[in-house]
């Protein structure tokens, strides 16, 4: 059985739409990929495969076609997962004939069947408007409210399983922003750690923290690589209750591009954090980077009293 489902492809910063033909027909077990793909693209029917098995439904024992069309244009990346098990299912009579309608899909898959999130999805989503496809399925963006609240505890409420990748953990003169930021004079030693934030095995963050010297017996380098810093000051009886915060865009630096698996002319939002505890002291300065695509921010907002 034949089945199609609309995806796209990069072509520089911009996105051209793909179709993704998927046949299911009898004969021997094999699985092949044609239009152009690249080795990552090749690879997904290993990732495809176990995903679908995890997830709980059978991968079909018969020979499974996928074409890329147009076939002249290069595929590349792990974005074609989520249409090509989309595909496999709908060919196999697991989603019924139909319900894959006129919507576009790009995302990868983990090995346990959940979607990952993919570069490139503003311009996917550009394409699609421009071609006036009003739906396109990707990987839910994290959505953090405008207050002062941790990335972990966001992440982990909404079920995306963070993990951390400390990157450094030492104690450092602190520069001039970060002294006066800490009500410190320039110069004094402090503790400096960066850490990788991966949600369902992507990364989606990378934050710089200092902090005063003293919280280094809390803010342990073990328990930064299990769990949030607000959560480790929390369990030390030191409660955040005001922040300075400003939030801007920029484009990646070579090192965040590679560690965030981001296109150098990808947006980043940055975030530079000034947190308060009980007693109105500095408790930590962060700078953190985040890319754009993967987050959302919510506020309420109250209309002037003089409009």
């Amino acid at each position: 059985m034949l089945a199609r489902v609309l995806s796209a492809a990069l072509v520089g910063v911009e996105a051209a739409l793909v179709r993704v033909e998927v046949d299911v027909s009898p004969g021997l077990p094999m699985f092949t990929t044609v239009g152009l793909p690249d080795s990552a693209v090749r690879e997904s029917r290993e990732r495809v495969r176990t995903a679908i098995r995890n997830a709980g439904f059978a991968f079909p024992s018969e020979r499974i076609t996928v074409n890329l069309a147009p076939a002249d244009l290069r595929k590349e990346g792990a974005s074609f997962d989520l249409p090509i098990a989309l595909g496999i299912l709908s060919a196999t009579g697991v989603v019924v004939e139909g319900r894959i309608g006129s919507f576009a899909v790009v995302g990868e898959l983990a090995l346990n069947g959940q979607i990952q999130g993919v570069r490139g999805v503003l311009a996917v989503g550009l394409t699609c408007r421009r071609l006036r496809i009003g739906t396109l399925v990707v990987p839910v963006r994290v959505r953090r409210p405008v207050r002062l609240s941790s990335l972990y505890d966001d992440l982990t409420q909404s079920g995306q399983a963070p993990t951390t990748r400390l990157l450094a953990y030492e104690v450092v003169p602190a520069p001039l922003e970060v002294a006066n930021s800490l009500q410190l004079s320039e110069g004094t030693r402090v503790l400096h750690f960066e850490r990788l934030r991966l949600a369902t095995g992507q990364p989606i963050s990378l934050m710089r923290n200092f902090l005063p010297l003293a919280l280094k017996e809390v803010v342990t380098e073990e328990g930064l690589k299990l769990t949030g810093l607000y959560r480790l000051l929390r369990h030390s009886g030191i409660h955040l209750r005001l922040a300075s915060q400003s939030i801007g865009a920029r484009s990646p630096q070579p090192r965040e591009a590679r560690l965030l698996k981001v296109i150098k002319t990808a947006p980043l939002l940055t975030m530079r954090r000034i947190s308060y505890g009980d007693a109105g002291q500095p408790v930590e300065y962060g700078s953190h980077v985040y890319p754009a695509e993967r987050y959302s921010f919510e506020m309420s907002v109250v209309a002037d009293s003089r409009t």
